[in-house]
């Protein structure tokens, strides 16, 4: 079972649906050290969890995630003796921030994030971390960092470029500007845009359709997508004849390739 260590973020894990939620919604679900510890947590314990299929992240309230706790940078600052003293503290912290962008990024099962309100800075970052994005049409973002004089962090130096191009990367990232919903799905940051009062109801439902999809063959299209950039055309095709391959031994072959031909709904992950 996949529990968190403290109240900062909730988990569930209901009909192979593993719901992640920042829950600090009076401070708009900034990212503090509990939080970092939680999401640390969880995200190493879910390869473990055999009954997960998809991941969904979300945010309590009225917010995804406006970044990182300020307040509580400003008390690592005004404990430190010098400027010095205060980068040296976050040696530490860095790591532990960056650790579960990483395993998100590793992961075979899907994630999926829904967002409403603000994704800024860490939050922009962990939205870009997952495979699919559904946002409210009240949904503001921004990469934020150049606000407060620090360059990004959270992998986003990584993924945006891949998302939306270099020079829009960086953009967004030099001015970082704030930017809406309607813009966002035209710069291909998220996948679809449903007004607020129907968020939740069309969220559970992509994340249904995901956890029906074949989970040995999702899985292996990620890692496809993932690691595509790093080869050549012969080397994708190669790994795409291996991926065919392991799937068509997988069962899940069989039962899309009977219902298909009896013209019925597949029943996969039997």
């Amino acid at each position: 079972m996949i529990e968190s260590p403290n109240d900062t973020v909730r988990v569930e894990l209901d009909n192979h649906l593993l719901t992640i939620t920042l829950n600090r919604p009076d401070m708009l679900n900034a990212l503090n050290r509990d939080m970092t510890k939680a999401l640390g947590v969880i995200t190493e314990a879910i390869p473990q969890e055999p009954a997960v299929r998809v991941v969904l992240l979300q945010g309590a309230g009225d917010h995804f995630m406006a970044g990182g706790d300020l307040k509580e940078f400003q008390v690592m600052r005004e404990s430190a003796p010098d400027s010095k003293a205060f980068a040296k503290k976050f040696e530490e912290f860095v790591p532990e921030a960056q650790a579960p962008i990483r395993r998100l990024r590793s992961l075979r099962q899907p994630v999926l994030a829904s967002v409403r309100g603000s994704a800024a800075g860490y939050g922009f970052s962990l939205m870009n971390a997952c495979d699919m994005v559904i946002a409210a049409d009240n949904a503001v973002f921004t990469i934020a960092y150049a606000r407060i004089g620090i360059s990004p962090d959270g992998g986003s130096s990584w993924t945006l470029p891949r998302i939306v191009g270099y020079r829009r990367a960086f953009e967004l990232m030099a001015l970082s500007d704030r930017f809406d919903a309607a813009t966002a799905l035209q710069f291909g940051l998220v996948n679809r845009v449903v007004s607020l009062s129907d968020l939740d109801e069309e969220t559970t439902s992509l994340a249904d359709r995901l956890v029906a999809a074949p989970a040995v063959a999702i899985g292996n299209t990620k890692q496809l997508l993932a690691r595509s950039p790093g080869r050549n055309l012969e080397q994708q095709l190669a790994a795409e004849g291996d991926s065919f391959v392991e799937c068509a031994a997988h069962p899940d072959f069989e039962e899309g390739l009977t219902a298909f031909l009896a013209k019925r709904p597949a029943q996969f992950n039997r």
